[in-house]
Formats: C-alpha cells, sequence, structure tokens
C-alpha cells in the first residue's frame, strides 16, 4: 500500500509538473505572440511613419522645383523684356543703350514688381548688377548688391549659403575699385558660407579671396588659396576647362607672374588658352588676358618679336570691347 502510494504521490507529482510546464510553455507562447505581434505592430508604424516621410519629402521637393521653375521663368520673363526695350527690332527704342535698359528695370523693381516674390528680386538685383558692373556703373551696382543682400538675409537668414552671390558681387565690386581689404571681408564670409556645401560657390569664394590677398601684396597667402580652390576643382570631378577653373587658373598665373615664377605662369596660361580656343571662346576678354599676359613674359625674356604682335591685338580687342573712360 506504502508502494502505491509512493507511485501515486510520484504520478501525481509528474502530473502536475508536466501541466505546469505546459502551462508556462503557454505562457511563453504567448509572450513571443505578443512580443512579435508588438513588434509587427512597431515595424508597421515605422514604415507608414517612412512612406509619409517620403511623401513629405517629395511633396516638398516638388514644391521647391515648381517655385524655382516659376522663379527662372519669372526673371526670364523681366530680363528678356528689359532687353528688348533696348532692341529697335523688338518694338524697343532705337536709342536706348544697355545701361538705360537696365535703369528702367531698376525702377520697376523698386515700384513693387516683386513685392510679393522677394527671392525673385534678390536675384535680378544681382543679375542687373552684373551687367552694370561689366559697364562700370559701381554706385548702382552697390546699392543692388547691398539691397539683394538685405533681401535675403531677411528671407533666408545670415547663414544660408545662397547669400554667397551677393557677396560675391560684393567683393568682386570692391576689387574691381582697389579696395582689397574690404573684398577680402566680403570673400571671407562667402568662403565661411560656401564650405557648407562644397560646390561651384566655394571655388568662386576662395578664388575671390585669394584675389583680395594678392590685391593686399600677400602672394603666398593668394598661392595657396588660389591651389585650395584648384584642388576642389579636380576633387569635384569639373574638369581644366571648366569656367571656374579656367578663371581661377588665369588668376593664379598673374600671382605666379608678379612672384617673377614665369615657368609656372605660362604653363598655366597656355593652358587657359588652348581651353578657351577649344571652346570657340575667340572673344572672351580671359583669353586675351591670358595673352596679353604671356607676350609679357615674353617680353621679359627679350623676345620682342613675338610679344609685341600679340600686345597689339591685344590692345585691338580690348578698345573695341571696353568703354573708352
Amino acid at each position: 500500500a506504502m508502494l502505491l502510494g509512493v507511485i501515486g504521490t510520484t504520478t501525481g507529482m509528474f502530473w502536475a509538473l508536466q501541466s505546469r510546464e505546459a502551462e508556462n510553455q503557454a505562457k511563453l507562447a504567448a509572450m513571443e505572440s505578443a512580443t512579435f505581434a508588438k513588434q509587427q505592430a512597431t515595424r508597421a508604424s515605422q514604415e507608414r511613419a517612412k512612406a509619409e516621410q517620403q511623401k513629405s519629402i517629395a511633396e516638398e521637393n516638388a514644391t521647391k522645383e515648381a517655385k524655382a521653375r516659376r522663379r527662372a521663368e519669372a526673371i526670364n520673363t523681366f530680363v528678356t523684356n528689359a532687353l528688348q526695350s533696348s532692341d529697335p527690332l523688338q518694338a524697343g527704342k532705337r536709342d536706348i543703350t544697355i545701361i538705360e535698359a537696365m535703369e528702367n528695370a531698376i525702377r520697376e523693381i523698386a515700384g513693387g514688381v516683386f513685392r510679393d516674390e522677394p527671392e525673385i528680386e534678390a536675384d535680378l538685383q544681382s543679375i542687373i548688377s552684373d551687367v552694370l558692373m561689366n559697364n562700370f556703373q559701381y554706385d548702382q551696382v552697390e546699392t543692388l548688391l547691398k539691397q539683394s543682400l538685405q533681401t535675403r538675409t531677411r528671407v533666408l537668414g545670415q547663414d544660408d549659403p545662397r547669400l554667397c552671390d551677393s557677396l560675391h558681387g560684393l567683393a568682386k565690386l570692391r576689387l574691381w575699385q582697389g579696395k582689397g581689404e574690404e573684398a577680402r571681408a566680403f570673400a571671407e564670409r562667402a568662403v565661411k558660407l560656401s564650405s557648407q556645401l562644397r560646390d561651384h560657390n566655394e571655388i568662386e569664394s576662395l578664388n575671390l579671396l585669394a584675389s583680395s590677398h594678392q590685391m593686399e601684396g600677400n602672394y603666398e597667402d593668394a598661392e595657396k588659396i588660389f591651389l585650395r580652390a584648384m584642388k576642389i576643382v579636380d576633387e569635384e570631378g569639373l574638369g581644366r576647362d571648366h569656367p571656374k577653373a579656367l578663371t581661377v587658373m588665369l588668376n593664379l598665373a598673374d600671382c605666379y607672374q608678379t612672384q617673377k615664377k614665369f615657368t609656372d605662369a605660362n604653363e598655366l596660361l597656355n593652358l587657359v588658352i588652348a581651353a578657351r580656343e577649344a571652346l570657340g571662346q575667340t572673344d572672351h576678354i580671359s583669353l586675351w588676358m591670358a595673352r596679353s599676359n604671356r607676350a609679357a613674359i615674353f617680353m621679359g625674356k627679350g623676345k620682342v618679336a613675338e610679344a609685341l604682335p600679340i600686345f597689339l591685338e591685344a590692345q585691338e580687342f580690348f578698345e573695341s570691347t571696353l568703354p573708352g573712360d
């Protein structure tokens, strides 16, 4: 009887343990199922959030593209109309000059035609300032560039890289006016902003900064900064015939020439000349500047017969291109 009791007790314990194990297994399975369901729900929520984010990004990009397209169309239409006002073949006045056409455009802008589109207004102020700068209308250029910088700062914030366009214009203006220190201040700010994107703007910023150092007589610093700009040209794969590269190369050659590094200067000048000619840009001012600078190197070596014809051709080009005063 005792043996049967022990067997019965053992059997009961076995079945109790089995039952408890089954209960634990069921609880574990339920927990795993709940965890899996929770993970699935979390994953589904993440997927929905990701989809919403992608949708939001796509919509934002589409809005930006549409805005950029409208801005480009508005600028193109406005500039075209301004230029046509000086073209008698387009019902414009026969005796109106490009400067007068730009002054008319400035009055339109000042009248508030783009009051509700400040970015377009700032873009146009920069475009018009380029035209006027090339025609040596420095007072108007400064006013326009300061207005464009003020507008862009108000709309975009003071740390936005898109301010570089206005800063470049102001730095270039100061260089043309022979004010190297002021040019350097604008260029340094542009370098700081454009380095965020590391694009064509940074090359332009560095080129202007180097030019300001060169104007102040800091030739070694200028050379280093020009070479920084060329490094970005190479790293970005732009090619030595890219307009930004050609501008930097021409200025670096001038820096070499000032330091009497004539071999380095001549090598760069030959590259600039070859690239401009290959691009068919035979009337580009930088081509003739390069030719003129190379002729100066020839002259310094006593090669007067080679230098003189180039000087005469360059003089004829500049006299026919640049204003007489």
